[in-house]
Parts: structure tokens; C-alpha cells; sequence
């Protein structure tokens, strides 16, 4: 191995960041058919494998030194070790101890890990142990992992082990890989694409090629960065030849990588593409990676792209790459394009980052903002500030009392104000609304998270709602929700409701939420004044007990025959319905 490579495994070790060996994950669309694929650049990662930025890797490299110290006595060095109470010296001292072992007695190492207790602490010692031998000896370090039992650990220490083998046989790798079960097989075929990509991607894009179509797809993507910036004539040859959508989208993807080091053959490719599917998803590609660098040498370029999605989606990214250096100039030109869909919601994504980033800044921009987006804009830094700050979220609505549409913006916003402050929503919203309007707001205040948190402050809220309807929706809301936790409760405050309509459909939730016993469904549904409304709660809550239990829906059933039409509808539902889980 050269210097660096024992810096990286040894950091890598210590910082107990497996994750790093599979590199820094590129996302991909799941088939080459996928829409929007030139676009997917954006950092994923397989789940339940951590993520780590390439730049820490030589962010401290006394870390590294550590771990080449000698170790003179290495079993009471590690028992010194565990006995550490600083977590961070007692992962670099184990890190320390089990690089320095296993590189004079890997097997030994190996074995005495065995008998370290703590979870985090072997793994840790292992992690050291497997770099080190991987190193030397990666096949039988590879063979003693895989005898592991299959849990994270062994899938973790498999991937670390498995990068050093492909840098040294690729094929080699993935023949090993190919005797031994894992959890996720499609994961370690992008950790073997994405490493033999780094030193051979035309080797990888060989590989990649044979493998299935469905299996190519996948993989593809993983190189494609690697494989553009190294080789790209024969990138580009090669995906045109693997590339099956219509839009040609992995070849589109590449040219639109190939803008990185070459803007104006990228441009030049993208003109000559040869269908109209395919020069859009390319001028799309080259277009978003142009503007990263220089907006307005992408808008110089973007009357190429007829009206349409692909056009929507590279406008929204030149806007955003703009607001970097001057949200003011990114707000003007997104906010007076012609196309109505680029407008809303590049200035969506415009106000939802400038909101989080800088709420103060993304204020004092409301004057740009187009009318049809001004009440949006308004609301959404009015969030940002109830979040910080609930007296500065209201006094920032209040002063826009004289604009048009000020109750939509309460409206928006009370909801969620409610979760921070109940008492200064209801107090807004009063002061805002009358009537229905009003009520409407009310009853948003309780479907709300708000309703959720505290069903007593929202059960007083219900009590000062007088529209029927609003509060019907209400009820059925709180009543949902308070009983899934508190079932005595919210059947004691439905019963408190006056006789009628909204108490029925309150009743109709209940028992509908009803998942083991018909006696108790039909108490409730027995209280309910309106045959219609009966009928209605019989229907839902037989149907939730089906699943839950059969029996039950039959015994609620007998006692409560449906109707001929809801028998239908029943019968209906129940076909539709999942086989029961057993």
C-alpha cells in the first residue's frame, strides 16, 4: 500500500466510519427509462451505510500517525484501553492497538476482538484489524470476516475488506462476493462499480455492460463521473450504446457531466443529439452544470430548451445557482419568466432556502416578489420566524393587515402557529376572521399538529366553532386522534357533544377506530341518532374489524345487519382489501 492509503484506512478506522471505503455515493435513477435522469447528481447513499465526506479524509492526520505507532505489548495495551472513560482516546487508542497488532499477528488480533464485550468498542478494534490485514493479506482477512455472523457489523467490516480487493482484482472481488450470502447483494455491485471505476472505469463500464439490463441501469450511473472525467470519448461511445430511453437519459447524464471540464463540446453534443427527447434531456444536463458555474452563460443558452419540464427544471436550477452570490438578481429573473410553472416553484425553492438560511434577508425581499407568490412568501417566513420566535412570526404577519388575501395568510399561518403557541393562534385568528371564515380557521387548528399535541386546548377550540360542517370535521379529527391514545377520554368528550349531526359523526370515528371488540363498537354506534349516519359507522368499523378480526366483524354484523347498498359496498371493500397478516 502507498503512505496515503495507510493514512485513509487508518483515519478511517478511527473514526469508526466504514462508509467511507464505498466512497462518496452518487445517486441514480433505478432504470435507464427513469425521468429526470440526467439530473440525478445528487449525494445518496445505501441505506444503513454512513455517509463521509471526501474532504475529512486528510482533515487530521496525527490521527493516522497514531495508528502507526508500535505497540510493544499489544493484550495489555488493549485491556488499558477499554478501561478508557474518554471515548475519543478510547477509540484511538483501540484503533492504535488493533492496526498495530495486526500487522504482525493478524489471526491473534483477530481472535482476541472475541473477547472484547462492548459492542462499539469491538467494532471499533475490528475495524483497525480488518484495515491492517486487508492490507497484507485481503483474501484471508475476507475469508474471517465472512465466517462473522450475519449481522451490520459483518456487512460493514465485508465492505471495507471488499474495496481492497477490488483495487487489487476486481473480478477477483466480485467472485468472492459471489460465494458468500449478503444481506443486500445489489449494494456491494455498487460498492465494486464505484471502486474499480476510480483506477479503471472502462473495465467497470466492461463489466457493467455484460450484467443484465435491469442490473445495468443501476450501475451505469455509479461510473458515469468517473468514467466522463477520465475517458470521455468512450464514455460517451459507450453509453449511447447502453442507453435505451427515449431521451437517451444515461448518455444525456455524461454529456451533462462532460460540462464540467468542457462546457462548449458538452453544448456541441447536446445541438446534435439525434432525436428532439434526447437533445432536451442533454441541453437540460449541460445547462444545470453550466450554471453552477456561470448563470449567465446558461441563460444565454436556455432558449434552446422549448417550453417544458425539462426547461421548468433548468430554469428553477439556474435561479438557485444565481441566488448563491445575489438573491435579489435569481428573484428578479425567475419571478418575470414567461413560463408560469418555472415561476412558482423556483421562487418556492428560492424563499423555502433563503427562509432557513437567512429569514431576516429572505423578509426584506418581499417587495420582488410577484403578486401570486406574495402570500406564499409571507407565509413562509412567517414559519421560519414562529420557529425562532413566536412574537416576531405574528408581528411579521400583522403588518400586512391591509394586504389582499391577509385572511389566506392567517389561515396558513395559524396552523401552524398553533403548534408553538395556541393561545397567540386563537388570539390571531379572532382577530383576523368572523363567521365561517373563521370557524374554517378553527377547525384547520385542530387537524393541525396542534390537535395532536394537546386535544384538551383543541377540544376547546371545537367549542367555539358554530358552522356545522367545519366543526363535524373537527370532531371526527380530534376524535381520531385523542383515542388512539386516551380512547376514555375522546369517547367521554364526544359523548359531552350536543345530540346531532356532529356528535354522530364524532361516534362514527370511534367506532370505526374499533379494532378487537364489536361490544365496543356497538356501544357507540348505538348512541348515534341518524339511521344514514348508523348505517355509515356499521360499514366502516365491519370493515376495520375484518382486518383486524374477522370473528368480531361477523358478532357486530348479526347484531347490526347493513342495509342491501352498504352490504354491497362492504363486499366491495372487503374484495379490495390485503390478505389478512397472519
Amino acid at each position: 500500500m502507498t503512505p496515503r492509503t495507510v493514512l485513509i484506512v487508518a483515519v478511517a478506522a478511527l473514526a469508526g466510519i466504514t462508509g467511507y471505503w464505498i466512497g462518496a455515493r452518487r445517486s441514480q435513477p433505478s432504470t435507464d427509462e427513469a425521468p429526470g435522469a440526467t439530473d440525478a447528481i445528487s449525494g445518496a447513499q445505501t441505506p444503513g451505510v454512513p455517509s463521509f465526506p471526501p474532504a475529512a479524509i486528510d482533515a487530521d492526520a496525527r490521527f493516522a500517525a497514531l495508528a502507526l505507532e508500535p505497540v510493544d505489548d499489544p493484550q495489555p495495551a488493549l485491556k488499558k484501553a477499554l478501561s478508557l472513560n474518554n471515548e475519543s482516546a478510547r477509540r484511538q487508542q483501540l484503533t492504535r492497538i488493533g492496526w498495530a497488532w495486526a500487522r504482525t499477528s493478524p489471526e491473534e488480533a483477530w481472535k482476541q476482538a472475541a473477547t472484547v464485550g462492548d459492542p462499539a468498542a469491538r467494532f471499533q478494534f475490528l475495524s483497525a484489524v480488518v484495515a491492517a490485514w486487508a492490507s497484507e493479506e485481503p483474501e484471508r482477512a475476507f475469508a474471517s470476516v465472512a465466517a462473522l455472523p450475519a449481522d451490520w457489523q459483518r456487512e460493514q467490516l465485508l465492505r471495507q475488506v471488499t474495496t481492497e480487493l477490488v483495487r487489487r482484482d476486481p473480478r477477483h472481488a466480485l467472485d468472492l462476493l459471489g460465494s458468500i450470502e449478503v444481506s443486500d447483494p445489489n449494494a456491494f455491485q455498487v460498492l465494486v462499480a464505484d471502486e474499480w471505476s476510480r483506477f479503471d472505469p472502462a473495465g467497470a463500464a466492461q463489466w457493467i455492460e455484460s450484467l443484465e439490463r435491469r442490473r445495468q441501469a443501476r450501475l451505469a450511473y455509479e461510473i458515469a463521473d468517473a468514467y466522463v472525467a477520465q475517458q470521455p470519448t468512450e464514455a460517451l461511445a459507450w453509453a449511447l450504446r447502453i442507453s435505451r430511453s427515449p431521451g437517451r437519459n444515461l448518455w444525456s447524464h455524461m454529456v451533462g457531466l462532460l460540462a464540467q471540464q468542457n462546457p462548449q463540446e458538452a453544448l456541441r453534443l447536446a445541438r446534435t443529439a439525434e432525436s428532439p427527447a434526447q437533445r432536451n434531456q442533454a441541453m437540460g444536463a449541460v445547462l444545470s452544470t453550466i450554471a453552477a458555474r456561470d448563470p449567465a452563460l446558461a441563460i444565454s443558452y436556455l432558449d434552446d430548451l422549448p417550453a417544458g419540464p425539462q426547461r421548468t427544471h433548468t430554469s428553477v436550477r439556474i435561479a438557485m445557482q444565481m441566488a448563491e452570490t445575489s438573491p435579489e438578481a435569481a428573484i428578479d429573473w425567475i419571478g418575470n419568466l414567461d413560463d408560469r410553472q418555472a415561476r412558482s416553484q423556483g421562487l418556492v425553492e428560492l424563499g423555502s432556502t433563503l427562509a432557513w438560511e437567512d429569514v431576516d434577508a429572505a423578509a426584506q425581499l418581499i417587495d420582488r416578489i410577484p403578486d401570486e407568490m406574495r402570500s406564499w412568501w409571507i407565509t413562509n417566513v412567517a414559519r421560519s420566524y414562529v420557529a425562532q420566535d413566536v412574537d416576531r412570526g405574528v408581528e411579521w404577519v400583522r403588518r400586512f393587515e391591509s394586504e389582499p388575501g391577509y385572511e389566506l395568510i392567517v389561515q396558513q399561518f395559524a396552523s401552524e402557529l398553533a403548534v408553538r403557541s395556541p393561545d397567540a393562534a386563537l388570539e390571531l385568528v379572532e382577530r383576523t376572521a368572523s363567521g365561517k371564515q373563521r370557524d374554517q380557521m378553527l377547525a384547520d387548528m385542530v387537524t393541525s399538529g396542534a390537535g395532536k399535541q394537546s386535544p384538551e386546548t383543541a377540544a376547546r377550540w371545537v367549542a367555539r366553532i358554530s358552522d356545522d360542517d367545519s366543526r363535524a370535521r373537527a370532531v371526527e379529527y380530534l376524535a381520531s386522534t385523542w383515542g388512539q391514545y386516551d380512547a376514555a377520554g375522546a369517547r367521554r368528550w364526544v359523548m359531552s357533544q350536543p345530540v346531532g349531526t356532529v356528535r354522530d359523526r364524532g361516534l362514527t370515528q370511534l367506532a370505526a377506530n374499533t379494532t378487537s371488540s364489536a361490544e365496543d363498537a356497538l356501544y357507540l354506534i348505538d348512541q348515534i341518532q341518524s339511521h344514514e349516519q348508523r348505517m355509515n359507522a356499521v360499514l366502516q368499523t365491519a370493515a376495520r374489524l375484518n382486518w383486524t378480526n374477522p370473528e368480531e366483524a361477523r358478532v357486530l354484523l348479526r347484531r347490526q345487519p347493513l342495509d342491501p347498498q352498504r352490504q354491497q359496498q362492504l363486499e366491495q371493500m372487503l374484495q379490495q382489501q390485503p390478505s389478512r397478516r397472519r
